[in-house]
């Protein structure tokens, strides 16, 4: 039988799914001209290949999150012409300033 470490778990849950991820599920889909409601929240790079919480998390509608896995980030950035680690940053940016707070009007 696996052993579990369930502190750890939440841990790591909070840290890849936690407020960030609840934060950028608020934006519409990052690529431009979708307007496809809900959003996900799309780790840019993943956890297993280096990624972190801060500055690696986009809103992506379902569509666009699964073509992103498909086809890979680079080939999904250039089919869209999108740079999705800036807008990870700038995400962030916006979770400093209001993410804390609560609800807010976000200027987007």
């Amino acid at each position: 039988m696996k052993r579990r470490n369930r502190k750890r778990r939440a841990r790591r849950y909070e840290e890849e799914f936690g407020p960030r991820a609840d934060f950028a599920r608020g934006f519409p889909c990052v690529v431009r001209g979708c307007d496809e409601w809900p959003t996900q929240a799309a780790h840019v790079k993943s956890r297993g290949a280096g990624g972190k919480a801060e500055s690696n998390i986009v809103s992506l509608c379902a569509e666009h999150q699964q073509q992103q896995h498909q086809i890979g980030i680079l080939s999904f950035q250039a089919r869209h012409e999108i740079d999705l680690r800036d807008e990870a940053s700038r995400i962030e940016g916006l979770f400093r300033k209001y993410g804390r707070r609560g609800s807010v009007d976000l200027p987007f």
